[in-house]
């Protein structure tokens, strides 16, 4: 009876350390970069996104190698580890509303992008030291 009792409160504490460790929350805050290449015109790009992550509140600005990206993020929401954003591409035929989907993980961001079907890829970011 005894161990069963010591098997059990073992398995409670085990339990609770893994529900602790799980809720931890992510810090976004630093600098990200890494290239992309963009399907439909067809070329290669790097993409600097710096955030700051204060509560539970996610601001920053994404930028590009090429010029095109100098924006403000907005429509930031972090579900889980999954953080999606807008951004907005400035183009020679006007302003592009860029979407990004991305997984959250120790010093890594990865996932898609999207700028109004004009162009589009997969990124994955890593944290700079």
């Amino acid at each position: 009876m005894r161990r069963n009792r010591m098997v059990l409160m073992t398995l409670s504490l085990l339990m609770i350390i893994g529900i602790a460790y799980s809720q931890e929350k992510l810090d976004l805050t630093g600098t990200w970069e890494g290239s992309t290449f963009a399907e439909g015109p067809g070329f290669d790009m790097v993409f600097t996104l710096v955030l700051e992550h204060k509560n539970d509140a996610i601001t920053g600005k994404l930028s590009d190698d090429m010029g095109y990206i100098d924006s403000e993020i907005t429509e930031v929401k972090l579900d889980g580890d999954v953080l999606t954003f807008e951004a907005i591409a400035m183009t020679p035929d006007g302003d592009v509303t860029m979407v990004f989907t991305m997984k959250c993980s120790a010093g890594e961001l990865k996932g898609e992008w999207d700028a109004e079907g004009e162009a589009y890829g997969e990124w994955t970011a890593t944290k700079t030291p």
